[in-house]
């Protein structure tokens, strides 16, 4: 494809957006109903500058759905800023470029070496064209940080981000560094920005160039089979949509984990408020106000036989 038909694909509406599937949607209002994380795997994060540090890297789902998301208090989900690390050619846009001197980006990613590895013709992510997360902070001594391997989720391994009424996949491409005044949460390449809430979204710090309202969702998967590899994704695409459509069919597999604890009774799930146990669906029982599984591991229909019984 010649660069003007990719700047003319760049341009279109996000043809790669996803209808949230019922079970995700469901997740994410459950998430939004929530008073705050429970297992807090590690937590003092920034939406932005001008936030408390109260989000936390959430781990409350951690053992029954091998998932990990960004959460904090009273519902907050994380803002979208821009990430415009990694390789820069063909750059589709001057939303990167034409910013450069008010922020500081990096000439590669943290997974550039995986890339190169891969051997499939560039030599890393590229903001304009790759659907990718930042997720996972590092810093100096003193600096809040957390490394979502600690926890099995893998380099590269697919993403869900839910933004703007539509659910995408990505790739957890990038590491929040200690660049900035505080350690901050939120961040995804330029292309995905760009499908989840148009063309005003840039890598600089003007007025509207970022999505601050907390409302979108990040969920990384733990386990070797969240990673796509040198052949599950299209890594040469030249466009968005290309990338993304090579990396659909892992994603639908994998988003089923979320909907694997569906209880019987809506409204009345994991983080659901509560009183007494009666409140709480299936084998739920009411901690701290909110429903919630009271033996990691083995709550919403994972079961482990027992001596002839089923232990759950």
């Amino acid at each position: 494809m010649r660069l003007s038909g990719m700047l003319l694909a760049m341009l279109a509406s996000p043809s790669a957006a996803l209808k949230i599937p019922p079970h995700v949607q469901h997740f994410y209002n459950e998430l939004r109903s929530k008073s705050d994380c429970h297992r807090k795997l590690s937590t003092g994060f920034h939406n932005s500058q001008f936030e408390p540090g109260n989000m936390s890297y959430c781990g409350d789902h951690l053992e029954s759905h091998g998932i990990i998301y960004l959460l904090g208090p009273h519902g907050k989900l994380s803002n979208l800023d821009i990430n415009c690390d990694g390789h820069s050619y063909p750059a589709l846009s001057d939303r990167c470029r034409s910013h450069a001197a008010n922020r500081t980006f990096l000439p590669s990613t943290s997974i550039r070496y995986l890339i190169e590895d891969y051997d499939v013709g560039i030599p890393d992510l590229n903001s304009h064209i790759h659907s990718f997360v930042v997720f996972g902070n590092t810093g100096p001594p003193g600096w809040d940080t957390f490394d979502p391997r600690e926890y099995g989720v893998e380099r590269a391994s697919l993403m869900i981000v839910v933004c703007g009424g539509h659910m995408f996949y990505g790739v957890w491409g990038d590491t929040n560094g200690a660049h900035g005044p505080r350690a901050s949460v939120g961040e995804t390449s330029l292309s995905l920005a760009t499908a989840c809430f148009g063309e005003g979204m840039g890598g600089g710090d003007e007025a509207h160039s970022s999505h601050d309202e907390p409302d979108v969702l990040y969920v990384a998967f733990t386990g070797r089979d969240a990673v796509p590899g040198r052949a599950g994704a299209k890594w040469e695409s030249d466009s968005f949509e290309e990338f993304h459509a090579s990396i659909e069919p892992l994603g639908d597999r994998l988003m089923e984990r979320i909907g694997e604890s569906a209880c019987s009774w809506p409204g009345h799930c994991e983080g659901a408020m509560c009183r007494v146990a009666q409140d709480c669906a299936d084998n739920l029982v009411c901690l701290q106000g909110e429903c919630g599984c009271s033996w990691p591991g083995h709550c919403f229909g994972t079961s482990y036989i027992l001596s002839g019984v089923f232990a759950c």
